[in-house]
């Protein structure tokens, strides 16, 4: 194969996709999820602050955040490192998640 076949392969298989555009759809998918998380931070300590309780809905919520982007790079990469952060996050939203629910039943 020459030059130009490999060429005119790739943007066959790029099916008209724009590598710009991809790449600002990743950038923006990456500081969404980092304001996301800051901002669930801000609410947990407004929270602490303000109403003197610890908001477990909150922080689950971003522990379900981070499990699932490390277990999606774990797919990706298939690195056992991002299955083992993925795995503790996902220990950690369980937890959050049963301390959330005894927290609405008003147990704890």
């Amino acid at each position: 194969m020459n030059k130009e076949e490999i060429l005119n392969l790739a943007k066959e298989d790029n099916k008209g996709l724009d590598v710009a555009d991809l790449e600002a759809q990743k950038s923006a998918s990456v500081i969404g999820y980092y304001v996301v998380a800051l901002g669930i931070l801000i609410v947990t300590i407004v929270d602490k602050l303000v109403l003197d309780k610890f908001n477990f809905g909150a922080v689950a919520s971003c522990l379900l955040m981070f499990s699932v982007a490390f277990l999606v790079k774990y797919i990706k990469l298939r690195k056992k490192h991002e299955l083992f952060v993925c795995i503790i996050y996902l220990i950690g939203f369980i937890a959050s998640l049963i301390c959330w629910i005894l927290e609405l039943t008003r147990v704890w």
